[in-house]
């Protein structure tokens, strides 16, 4: 008996190596059916994996440099670990694979855990809800890429390119950004707490109601982009562009934002209590309701600047330029204006304003 079941077990193991050489070797010879294939840790670096069918294949720790996978269903594939260096994903499907046809059937989410993805082609890829967590995306490309619900978490992101991609309800907390190109990027809903941005290219983007609290910002370009209700507390954005965007009632509370551009910006209804604006360029700005309680805008340039029934109470506004800026019903009770340059027809307003140094204001006829 006991013999018996010894041979049952070694003829069980051996139909399922015997399995998995399968699989390898209809891998390796260009089968197009690969369905739930198993191929863990095999090396198919270089293969063409046009058009197959790997739903709910086993790729983790494959090795996969410069594999090609141009219009390759991959739902529910798990890349775990794998090692995808330079490979090209053109118009791949990872989107979550059913177990079976029943609406509440589960779903497969697509796996990259950990995976090495430096310099791969995601090039009109479908990624919905694909993990890539800690993942290695080092100057990859997901240019057009549908990423709805995917998981970036601090995944290596330095000098990507996001271009026009669809990442609504995306993830990238703590995520490292750096120098990362999201022109025309469509990312609503999204989550950037703790992700470092700096020096990437975000102009025209769409990231209403997304969530950078405490990122990294620094001389990011998020020209003409719209910002509508996104919170940006806490975060580092020195020297950023933020020109002709589009932020109504954004949250910037405590947030670092010395020498930013804020030029044309409709900043309407926004919060940036206790915020650092010192230098910032805020010309033409519109904050009408707007909140500056306690910021610091030293040296800041108001010129023709909106600051109807704005709230300045408290601000440091030293050596501020407010040439024709507008301060209809403006609230500035205990704002420092010392040396502030304001034209002369506000003298009588600002007079009972309750503001401080109303006596050191530079006031200009122009």
């Amino acid at each position: 008996m006991y013999y018996q079941k010894v041979l049952l077990i070694t003829l069980f193991s051996l139909v399922i190596l015997s399995g998995c050489k399968n699989d390898y070797e209809k891998a390796k010879s260009g089968s197009k059916k690969l369905v739930k294939a198993v191929l863990k840790y095999k090396d198919l670096s270089g293969v063409n994996f046009y058009k197959t069918d790997l739903t709910l294949a086993n790729l983790q720790g494959a090795t996969l440099i410069r594999t090609r996978f141009h219009s390759t269903k991959m739902q529910g594939v798990n890349l775990k670990e794998a090692n995808m260096e330079r490979a090209n994903f053109h118009e791949a499907n990872f989107n979550p694979a059913k177990l079976s046809t029943s609406k509440e059937a589960d779903e497969v989410i697509s796996n990259f855990e950990s995976a090495n993805l430096t310099k791969a082609r995601f090039y009109k890829c479908f990624l919905i809800k694909a993990d890539l967590t800690r993942a290695k995306l080092y100057q990859a490309s997901l240019r057009e890429a549908i990423l709805t619900s995917a998981v970036f978490a601090n995944a290596n992101m330095e000098q990507v390119n996001l271009s026009e991609a669809q990442i609504k309800h995306g993830n990238f907390g703590q995520a490292n950004l750096k120098k990362s190109t999201l022109y025309k990027a469509d990312m609503e809903f999204s989550n950037f707490n703790g992700a470092d941005l700096s020096k990437s290219r975000a102009d025209n983007v769409i990231c209403t109601n997304s969530s950078f609290r405490s990122a990294k910002m620094e001389k990011i370009n998020l020209n003409s982009s719209n910002l509508k209700h996104c919170d940006f507390t806490k975060a580092v954005m020195t020297k950023s562009n933020l020109n002709n965007c589009e932020a109504y009632k954004a949250i910037f509370k405590n947030a670092v934002l010395r020498k930013v551009n804020f030029r044309d910006a409709n900043l309407e209804m926004c919060d940036f209590t206790n915020a650092n604006l010192f230098m910032a360029n805020l010309r033409e700005a519109n904050f009408k309701n707007a909140k500056l309680e306690n910021a610091n805008l030293e040296s800041a340039y108001f010129y023709d600047a909106n600051l109807t029934n704005t709230n300045l109470t408290g601000a440091n506004l030293k050596y501020a330029n407010f040439r024709k800026a507008y301060f209809e019903k403006t609230i500035l009770k205990n704002a420092d204006l010392e040396n502030a340059r304001i034209n002369i027809r506000w003298k009588k307003f600002i007079s009972k304003s309750g503001a401080k140094n109303i006596d050191k204001i530079k006031w200009s006829t122009y």
